[in-house]
C-alpha cells in the first residue's frame, strides 16, 4: 500500500555502499577529484539517512514516508543494511547488534519482528497467507547473509557465528527430513514449512545453497 511513499533503508544503503565503491575506484587510479565527489554523496546520503531514518530510541533504523514526513513502524532486518554497507559509526553498531533481540528466534533471523503482523489491514489478505513472505516468522538465506558480514564488519564475531550455526542447523535439519533446500525458512519453528506467500513454496535454492556453502567455509570447515 503506498509503497512508492517510503524512502527504503535498504536501496539506500546499497546507494551509499556504490558512491563509495566508485570513491575507491577514483582514488586506486588517482582521480582525487572525481574521488572526492562521491565520497561527499555518500557522507551526504549517511547524514541524511542519520537524520529521517535513525531512532535513538529504537536503536534501529525505519524506513521514511515523505509524504506524511515521518518514519515506518515496521522493525526489520534492513536495518541492517548500512551495518553491511559500512556506513555506521560504533555507537550504532552497538544498538543494532543489542536490538538482534527483536528478530532472532530458534532457527535464525526473521525478517521482521512479530509486531509487523499487527500492522495489516485487514481484509487485504487471502485465507492462510502472510502479509508477506518477507515477515515473520519467515527468514532468508541473503539477509542472513548481509547481517553476519556486517557483525563481521565491525567485529561482533560472536553474535555472527552463533547466528550462522542456528541458520545452518534450521537448513540442515530440513534437508536431512526432506532431501531439498528451501528459497525461505521458519525461524521460530524450523520443523514446519516457512509461511505462506503469494506463491508456493521454492526449493533449490540458488541464495540459500550460496550462504550455507559460504557459512559452512566460515564456521565448520577446520573448525
Amino acid at each position: 500500500r503506498k509503497a512508492l511513499n517510503y524512502l527504503p533503508v535498504d536501496l539506500n544503503a546499497l546507494l551509499y555502499k556504490y558512491e563509495m565503491d566508485f570513491a575507491r575506484y577514483y582514488k586506486l587510479i588517482e582521480d582525487k577529484r572525481s574521488a572526492a565527489k562521491w565520497e561527499v554523496a555518500a557522507k551526504y546520503r549517511k547524514k541524511v539517512m542519520d537524520g529521517l531514518m535513525w531512532s535513538n530510541l529504537r536503536g534501529i533504523y525505519f524506513d521514511y514516508n515523505y509524504a506524511k514526513e515521518k518514519r515506518g513502524t515496521v522493525s526489520s532486518l534492513a536495518t541492517y543494511y548500512p551495518l553491511w554497507a559500512g556506513m555506521v559509526d560504533d555507537k550504532q553498531a552497538e544498538q543494532l547488534v543489542k536490538a538482534l533481540r527483536r528478530f532472532e528466534q530458534r532457527g535464525g533471523l526473521a525478517t521482521t519482528d512479530v509486531q509487523a503482523l499487527n500492522q495489516v489491514v485487514p481484509g487485504v489478505l487471502a485465507p492462510g497467507t502472510m502479509p508477506t513472505q518477507w515477515a515473520y516468522p519467515n527468514g532468508w538465506a541473503p539477509l542472513h547473509f548481509l547481517v553476519i558480514k556486517g557483525l563481521q564488519r565491525y567485529g561482533y564475531h560472536e553474535d555472527a557465528r552463533r547466528i550462522a550455526l542456528k541458520w545452518l542447523k534450521n537448513n540442515l535439519g530440513w534437508f536431512n527430513k526432506h532431501g531439498v533446500f528451501l528459497e525461505k525458512y521458519n525461524v521460530v519453528s524450523p520443523d514446519r514449512p516457512p509461511a505462506k506467500g503469494v506463491y508456493p513454496s521454492q526449493t533449490g535454492f540458488g541464495w540459500t545453497n550460496a550462504v550455507f556453502e559460504w557459512l559452512c567455509r566460515e564456521y565448520i570447515d577446520g573448525a
